[in-house]
């Protein structure tokens, strides 16, 4: 309700102030002509800026010696202005000293209203040039206002109730737009999870289809392999298969190595594995062997050809070139001499405990983290 009155007191004002246009344009005029100024829109006056000299109306002052009177008519035109308005508060029961400037009325309850909005965004027109009575300071307008102040507040007060109705409103629309794009964003993270997801179980499916293949392949091959070692052991080929102790003294004792019969050309690999494999008494003979003729012989085991060479061979190989009198270190599996472990396992052991420590607290504060 207070607002609609305030609206309806503005647009009385207005009326009021195109009353006082009317009459204060009649008014100049007549000023003009008693002063002898004449109006007439020619090319020199074109050349004239719009803020450098005083105007009325459409037309500018075209003669040098009315210049210096334009302060007087600013006068004169100010003080017609203010009996008008003496006259309308005398009308309304008002008192008015006519010695005394009549203050701008304001407003209290519409102040109230905007004191907290940011005035900078109704700036106010330069006042450098309010000394000129009938400036057009909006060239959108068609004709100078001499009551320029007063429409100027007028129109400030207006936006600014306009403002504080559609404030609310803007900022319920700012934050539905931001939740707007925020679920928008929270649906396109869930759908690459999701296609995410979907891609490695696809790839798992692949990789569990190929492995299955290699070993249904190596199944399918040692049934042909077992399959043929049974037909052949029928057929009386592997007969020399007893004579492995004759060929395992012959390679730990130094002596020539003497080739298999012809029926060995018929065989596979692992069946001349079987043909030359030691027994365990021939394991424990050369476990009691020293340890330069292990040495030794590891070497020359070497130097054979992989094809040639037994299993035994192979683990000969591997003793020959270990240092059994070395101490392993229980934490970290690495060998030492005797003063040398002495000196390094219970470092090593400290060691290993502050790192089990470290670890525990680790998964603790993740665990936390998560709660």
């Amino acid at each position: 309700m207070q607002k609609r009155q305030t609206l309806q007191n503005l647009n009385q004002k207005l009326k009021i102030i195109n009353q006082e246009k009317t009459t204060l344009q009649n008014a100049g005029k007549a000023i003009l002509q008693s002063g002898g100024g004449f109006y007439n829109a020619s090319q020199i006056n074109l050349q004239i800026p719009v803020k450098a000299t005083g105007k009325l109306g459409q037309n500018y002052y075209n003669d040098n010696n009315i210049k210096p009177s334009n302060e007087n008519m600013h006068n004169a035109l100010l003080q017609i202005k203010k009996k008008i308005r003496h006259k309308e508060l005398e009308e309304q029961g008002i008192y008015v000293n006519h010695k005394v400037k009549v203050p701008i009325q304001s407003n209290q309850e519409h102040t109230e209203l905007i004191s907290g909005l940011d005035h900078e965004l109704y700036n106010q027109p330069n006042k450098h040039y309010r000394k000129i009575f009938d400036a057009n300071y909006f060239y959108g307008l068609n004709e100078g206002n001499p009551n320029e102040e007063f429409e100027l507040q007028q129109r400030e007060e207006i936006e600014r109730e306009y403002y504080t109705k559609n404030q609310g409103q803007s900022r319920a629309k700012s934050s539905l737009l931001k939740r707007a794009n925020e679920s928008k964003k929270i649906i396109q993270v869930q759908q690459q999870q999701k296609l995410e997801k979907y891609q490695h179980e696809l790839f798992l499916e692949s990789m569990a289809e190929q492995r299955q293949q290699e070993f249904e392949g190596l199944v399918s091959q040692n049934n042909l392999t077992e399959i043929s070692r049974s037909q052949k052991i029928k057929k009386g080929i592997l007969k020399n298969i007893n004579n492995k102790n004759s060929q395992d003294q012959n390679f730990l004792t130094n002596e020539p190595r003497k080739s298999p019969k012809k029926q060995i050309k018929f065989l596979d690999e692992e069946q001349k594995r079987d043909m030359i494999y030691q027994s365990e008494q021939d394991l424990n003979k050369a476990k009691k062997i020293p340890k330069w003729k292990l040495q030794s012989q590891s070497i020359r085991a070497a130097l054979r050809p992989d094809q040639d060479r037994s299993y035994q061979q192979n683990q000969l190989i591997n003793e020959g070139l270990q240092n059994k009198d070395l101490i392993p270190c229980p934490y970290c599996k690495r060998k030492f001499n005797q003063n040398a472990s002495e000196r390094h396992i219970p470092l090593c052991k400290e060691k290993q405990l502050e790192n089990n420590l470290k670890k525990k607290n680790q998964k603790s504060a993740k665990y936390f983290q998560k709660i």
